[in-house]
Parts: C-alpha cells; structure tokens; sequence
C-alpha cells in the first residue's frame, strides 16, 4: 500500500486504535506488552487487544500488525494513534511498515524538549495532516491526546503495577 488513504468525512464515531506499551521488566523473559484500545472517537470503548514482543524489539512491528489484523476490529478500524513505542533509545514500530501490512494510516505524537519548553510533535504515515487534525479533534475529550490512546496508556500502567 501506498500514498494516503482518502477520508470521505471523518465523522464522530471514527474507529481508532491506540497503542501503548507496558514499561518493561528486565527480569520478565516473557517480552514486552503492547496494549491496543479500539475507540469509537471519543464516545465508546470497543475492545481490547494485546501482544507479546521480545524484550530486545526483534519483530515488533511484525507482531503488531498480526494483532491488528488478526483482531475482530480490523475491519472497522480507520486509523492508528500511538505515541513513539521506544525500547532502549531505539524504535519498536516502523510506520511506514505499519501502514503497508495493516493498510490503516498511523499517526505518532511525540512529546520532546526544546528550549526548555515541551514541544508535541506528530509524525503520520498514510494520512493527510488536515485528516489527522481532524482525526485527532474528534476523538480527544481534552488536549490533543485521542481517548484510544489515554485508555491504551491507563491500560498499559495498570497492567506494569500488576507485573
């Protein structure tokens, strides 16, 4: 797959996955979890998915998109929004390949430094930056981070404490 995908209209109940990841365990052999939460927008919770990566990154984006496309949701799900999955300084999850095994545009948001000031940065792959402003507007309650990705997050913390 290439190019962008072409939203018609974005409407309310835009299904979107948000991915995050548990903070890893040095002592867990078992791999890294990443979390994924499938929102309608901002207004309902649809599901629930997971996986297992090795706790070196080998295949993670592999792995991530069997999940995606293995899940029940594939067919419904328009976009991904993740924040930066990163492992040791180094990324889990490659964008473009992403986009290509799973056909569903990925937008990453990243919070850096600069100046002493935070800066929010995204990065998009397979759509278009007015589409993912407004991808983002309707499926955030507050601030710019989409309700998929704050619940992929909640979700993902509970679970480390729980590890």
């Amino acid at each position: 797959m290439s190019g962008e995908v072409r939203f018609r209209s974005i409407k309310t109940e835009i299904r979107v996955l948000g991915l995050s990841r548990c903070v890893p365990d040095p002592k867990n052999p078992d791999g890294l979890v990443i979390v994924g939460v499938v929102y309608r927008g901002r207004l309902w919770l649809d599901g629930v998915i997971w996986t297992r990566i090795p706790v070196d990154g080998r295949n993670a984006t592999e792995k991530i998109a069997a999940m995606i496309t293995n899940s029940p949701h594939h067919k419904q799900l328009r976009v991904i929004v993740t924040e930066r999955l990163t492992l040791k300084d180094h990324d889990l999850l490659n964008q473009e390949m992403l986009f290509k095994m799973t056909g569903l545009p990925v937008i990453t948001l990243a919070k850096g430094m600069e100046k002493g000031k935070i800066v929010k940065q995204i990065s998009t792959m397979g759509i278009s930056q007015d589409d993912t402003l407004k991808v983002i507007e309707v499926s955030s309650t507050a601030g710019a981070m989409p309700e998929a990705l704050r619940a992929a997050d909640l979700i993902a913390v509970c679970l480390t404490k729980l590890a």
